[in-house]
This record gives C-alpha cells, structure tokens and sequence, in this order.
C-alpha cells in the first residue's frame, strides 16, 4: 500500500525533486566551472585564455602546455598554428585567447608575451 502512495505522489509532482549530484572534485579546480586540465568539457566554442608556453611537438602537430597541465594541440600548417608560432616563440612564456575543443586549439584569437625576450649579451 505505501508503494502505491508513493508512486501516486510522484505522478502529482508532490513528493520533492532529488537533490543534484555534488561536482566532481579536480585537483585543479575543484570542480567548479572547470575549464583546466580537466578537458574543457561544455565550453566549445567559447575563448578562452591561458598561460603557458609553446613546446616541441611531432612534425604535423603543436604543443601549448598551459600553467594547469592542460596541453592544447594545434597543426603546425594551419592558420592557428602559424599565427601561434609568429605569436609566442617556442620557449616563451605567453598569455593567449584561443577557442578550443576536447584539447584541440580551433581558432586564434590573441596572444601576449609574459617574459621580456632575451637579451643578448653585449
């Protein structure tokens, strides 16, 4: 008889909706509007910015290795990694705002040098 009750409650919409699930902890983030190195689930299509610096990567793909431990790859041919490379020398430490996609740098939209260059010893 409370199984009836109960399932009559849930069809009149009187019994309380279930609390959401708590956030995944990040060691990151904690888990709150995550966009680290968790992957930026969610935030397709959107810019963001991230400091980091460019690394070596294969011969067809780049590497920007944000502060986090995010690696965001990119193609060396295409427009994004062009724009990257003349942005933010390999090695320097640089600001960019970039959209990205599961790890994949989908478009450029800015960067700035963080360190000064180097100088040369005179």
């Amino acid at each position: 008889m409370l199984g009836f009750f109960k399932k009559l409650l849930a069809l009149c919409d009187m019994l309380q909706p279930p609390k959401p699930a708590h956030a995944k902890p990040c060691e990151f983030c904690g888990g709150a509007k995550c966009i680290g190195a968790c992957g930026l689930i969610g935030d397709a299509g959107r810019s963001r910015d991230f400091c980091g610096r460019l690394v070596p990567g294969d011969g067809h793909e780049g590497c920007f290795a944000c502060d986090d431990g995010l690696r965001l790859r990119f193609k060396l041919d295409s427009r994004v990694g062009r724009h990257l490379a003349s942005a933010c020398p390999e090695g320097a430490r640089c600001r960019i705002t970039v959209t990205a996609s599961e790890g994949v740098i989908t478009a450029f939209i800015s960067a700035e040098r963080l360190e000064p260059a180097a100088s040369s010893p005179g």
